[in-house]
């Protein structure tokens, strides 16, 4: 568009000098000092009009390259990101074996006193058992020697033996004084 003006400007001039050719060389002299004025300033336009493309150019060149590293940068987080995410993830699930491990911990710790007493009661209750089928059956001497321990138990006071004849001795009855109480 510029070059179309510059065209045109620079032919009007000639034309002009044409048609002042017949006129005094004064005027004519003003008139080709006016055209190659005209003809220098249409040169630096041109000049300064190449310039400002150049720079344009180089400005949107410098911007291509600034977002392409700005999209290298963001892929950079992203992948930083998702490393980071990772490695959230893992210590999370470590974090929950090990809570984990001490819930499994803490409920084997509780539970082993009352293991421990429940397997006391079934001991317990089966030597009361086997003592009371015993007592049922009266066909051997265990049931005799078992009820002399029960004795001994509960009165409290060694009578089974003698301490300087070791017979063996055999308490009846509890006196009513004797036991584990008294």
């Amino acid at each position: 568009m510029i070059r179309r003006q510059i065209v045109r400007t620079t032919t009007q001039l000639f034309l002009v000098l044409l048609m002042l050719s017949g006129c005094e060389s004064r005027d004519v002299q003003l008139a080709r000092e006016a055209a190659n004025r005209q003809a220098q300033q249409n040169t630096e336009m041109t000049t300064l009009n190449k310039e400002v493309a150049s720079g344009a150019h180089q400005l949107v060149a410098a911007d291509a390259q600034a977002r392409k590293e700005i999209i290298n940068v963001h892929h950079e987080l992203q992948a930083e990101r998702s490393r980071l995410d990772t490695s959230h993830d893992a210590l999370e699930k470590e974090r929950q074996n090990i809570a984990s491990e001490r819930q499994t911990d803490s409920i084997l710790t509780a539970l082993a006193p009352l293991f421990s007493t429940v397997v006391l009661v079934v001991v317990l209750l089966g030597f009361c058992w086997s003592m009371t089928v015993a007592a049922h059956r009266r066909e051997s001497s265990d049931f005799d020697v078992s009820d002399l321990l029960v004795r001994e138990l509960v009165c409290g006071n060694p009578s089974i033996t003698s301490k300087t004849d070791r017979t063996l001795i055999l308490p009846t009855e509890c006196d009513p004084g004797e036991g584990a109480n008294g």
